[in-house]
């Protein structure tokens, strides 16, 4: 009887389920939250805050060129608490 390797238990990744949710090349929350705050604007201001919602898609699209999720890298940096403060 052979021994027992750790290939013994291994299971097949598919790549689609290391992939993250994308839309138009943006993180899906970082798109959401640029969609939400256009509607917001709309309402509150004018509908020409649209122009504004597409120069922040834009500006989105030109941070994410290289690494997709680097919106959701950098808000979770911003958000998370300084835990080594001693104060």
């Amino acid at each position: 009887m052979s021994e027992i390797t750790v290939y013994d238990y291994e299971n097949p990744v598919y790549r689609v389920l290391l992939e993250n949710k994308l839309f138009m090349g943006i993180g899906l929350e970082a798109f959401m939250f640029i969609a939400v705050i256009t509607i917001v604007l709309m309402t509150v201001v004018s509908l020409y805050s649209v122009i504004a919602g597409v120069v922040l898609v834009i500006v989105a699209k030109l941070v994410c060129r290289k690494d997709p999720m680097m919106l959701r890298i950098l808000f979770d940096r911003l958000l998370t608490p300084d835990l080594w403060r001693a104060d």
